[in-house]
């Protein structure tokens, strides 16, 4: 008998099956880096807009003359809760002042997007979000639409640093 030389059928079914296995679990794992991607670029927002909130809070306090809280942000005060209620998961209290921050709203005018960009000296916002500044200890921020993970939607900053942590921490 002679040796054969060469590619057989059974040789070429193996490297189809073992590049289709390979490609299935890049895809897969594609998608849950896109995913922490998208948490990690929301929770360094949210932080972001956080932390201006609060030296936006503490200058007020410091100074109310000069940073009333309420002649800033007085034009962005929510009126009808119920209407935003739902963007954040019914999570408003109506005995609460809330303010919309739109920075990434396209329905406003780019000058009230770039006022509030000025005001927060924050720059490069693509989320909107829900603000209630009750005190330095009492500042709640929405994230408006929220950010799915999975199965479930995160709207508040605790809810995002809890999952952002949860998922970064393994």
């Amino acid at each position: 008998m002679r040796k054969q030389y060469g590619v057989t059928t059974l040789s070429i079914v193996i490297v189809v099956v073992v590049l289709a296995i390979l490609a299935s679990a890049s895809i897969l794992y594609s998608r849950d880096v896109v995913s922490e991607g998208k948490l990690a670029t929301t929770y360094d927002e949210i932080k972001q807009v956080k932390d201006a909130v609060v030296n936006l809070k503490s200058l007020s306090e410091i100074n109310p003359e000069s940073y009333n809280l309420e002649n800033i942000l007085g034009v962005f005060e929510i009126t009808n809760i119920d209407e935003y209620n739902a963007r954040v998961g019914m999570k408003l209290n109506s005995t609460k002042k809330y303010y919309y921050l739109g920075f990434a709203d396209e329905n406003l005018e780019e000058g009230i997007r770039q006022n509030l960009s000025d005001i927060f000296e924050i720059r490069s916002v693509s989320n909107n979000y829900i603000i209630s500044v009750e005190a330095l200890n009492d500042i709640e921020i929405f994230l408006v639409d929220g950010i799915t993970v999975g199965e479930e939607v995160y709207y508040t900053f605790d809810e995002i640093l809890t999952i952002y942590s949860g998922t970064f921490e393994n």
